[in-house]
């Protein structure tokens, strides 16, 4: 069944299809969980539990229309969040012996490098969907760090009015593909 599919079902009422997915991914995601960033198996089940609830959210108020990657690697990427999530609220760390203790302020540091580089992964991911134009056009804007001015030049727009508006429409696409509406 593709990941499409899925998502039609599911807003159809089909939730069938929620648990066989539930079924599918939970051993595989606890295990990744665990080895990846440590942590009880209670634990990863209790994040893939909600991982779960949110997949279901998104698809049912439309959030998630239109997947940019697998459902999948869409699960274990809010799971991944989530458990980021917990430890911070927890304010823990798993040393290397498994045992949790109480984190001093390095955690915050890590735990901002890695929503970072998840993040800056998403934004990838989504550029890539988008058109070339507008690809080039945030590019420019946001990488190159170029003026309105030199956009409208490089991209033969006829006013820097016309780039602002082009950038505005863009962005509204990324925003969309990253489901941020």
């Amino acid at each position: 069944m593709t990941d499409d599919l899925i998502i039609r079902q599911i807003l159809k009422g089909d939730y069938t299809v929620l648990d066989a997915i539930y079924k599918e991914y939970r051993e595989e995601f606890c295990t990744w969980i665990c080895k990846k960033y440590g942590g009880s198996q209670e634990m990863a089940l209790d994040v893939y539990q909600d991982a779960i609830i949110v997949l279901f959210q998104n698809i049912k108020e439309e959030k998630l229309s239109e997947l940019t990657s697998s459902i999948k690697t869409y699960l274990f990427s809010i799971g991944r969040f989530k458990f980021i999530s917990e430890l911070r609220k927890k304010k823990t760390v798993l040393t290397k012996d498994g045992e949790l203790e109480i984190a001093g302020p390095g955690l915050d540091m890590e735990d901002d490098r890695i929503l970072k580089e998840e993040r800056l992964t998403q934004i990838e991911n989504a550029l890539e969907q988008l058109g070339e134009h507008c690809r080039e056009l945030l590019k420019l804007y946001y990488y190159k760090q170029l003026s309105m001015t030199d956009i409208m030049i490089q991209m033969d727009y006829k006013n820097t009015s016309t780039a602002k508006n082009q950038k505005y429409k863009c962005m509204q696409k990324l925003r969309k593909l990253m489901h941020l509406k």
